[in-house]
């Protein structure tokens, strides 16, 4: 996630061939639950397994943080994106 875009590659989507590299629109809201960060921007829903990750886990820890409290600019980078 860099100034609330996703960035990265996509995985198990019905739209896109995994590895299809993406950026999309601002992330309007975002969620973590039990390893999985929820992700909406305006026409769609990601979703992110904490294993997915990429970045360290000072990263994640902000990134769960801010998935708290969505409100936040996170600037990190994410993988395995599902669309």
């Amino acid at each position: 996630m860099k100034q609330r875009d996703l960035i990265g590659s996509v995985s198990g989507s019905r739209k896109y061939d995994d590895g299809t590299f993406i950026h999309t629109s601002p992330v309007i809201s975002m969620a973590y639950d039990d390893g999985l960060f929820m992700m909406r921007t305006e026409n769609s829903i990601y979703e992110c397994d904490v294993q997915d990750f990429i970045g360290t886990e000072v990263e994640l820890n902000l990134l769960i943080e801010n998935a708290e409290h969505h409100d936040r600019q996170t600037t990190t980078t994410l993988g395995g994106y599902h669309y």
